[in-house]
């Protein structure tokens, strides 16, 4: 299980681009959810901004999936 965290304030795409927050993310997720199991466990997905690509600079978002 990962800890790490997001870091909204420098993204690689969304860029709110104002004074003192010019890489600050103006979206975050479209893919956040729960539901529960057959076997009653949660599984959970949703999206942060914790890695980043050698394509870009920047963090970038993509999806994460847990099951508790």
């Amino acid at each position: 299980m990962s800890q790490a965290r997001s870091h909204p304030n420098d993204s690689a795409f969304f860029g709110a681009g104002i004074d003192g927050c010019q890489d600050c993310a103006t979206f975050h997720g479209d893919y956040l959810g729960l539901d529960y199991g057959s076997d009653g466990r949660a599984n959970m997905t949703w999206t942060d901004m914790r890695d980043t690509s050698p394509d870009y600079d920047g963090y970038q978002q993509f999806v994460y999936f847990a099951r508790r």
